[in-house]
């Protein structure tokens, strides 16, 4: 009975990781092929942010109108970050706790330096890979 309402439900469920984050042997990598295996799921591949989807997202998380200083904050997110969307929440969010406006003399450093929170998470995706993984 059990297995005849399971079969009868019908569920969404909505999940997000980066493509690189799992290995080869993680579960969820395991678990997403078998779900694709028997057509039970769809992966959307998102594609990256683009320069305007870039300044809109600076423009509401500054609570600011658009403009040519934030049009021109946005092309160095956008440049930085090649669009990835964890990265330029990082980067805006280092931004707004460093409390800097997008006419601030000091912003351009600021876009080019790893913020701490990003710099974090991806030292610790490095410690994950193999020995020969990390050579240069």
């Amino acid at each position: 009975m059990k297995s005849r309402l399971v079969a009868l439900a019908r569920l969404l469920v909505v999940g997000t990781h980066r493509p690189t984050a799992p290995n080869a042997d993680h579960a969820l990598r395991r678990i997403a092929l078998g779900l694709r295996e028997r057509s039970l799921c769809t992966e959307l591949r998102l594609p990256p942010l683009t320069p305007p989807a870039v300044e809109a997202y600076v423009c509401a998380r500054l609570d600011i109108a658009p403009g040519d200083a934030v049009a021109n904050l946005a092309c160095r997110i956008h440049a930085r970050t090649e669009g990835n969307p964890l990265f330029v929440v990082h980067v805006t969010d280092d931004l707004v706790q460093r409390g800097l406006s997008p006419s601030d003399a000091a912003l351009d450093a600021r876009v080019d330096t790893i913020p701490s929170t990003l710099d974090g998470m991806l030292g610790a995706q490095i410690g994950l890979l193999d020995r020969k993984s990390t050579r240069l």
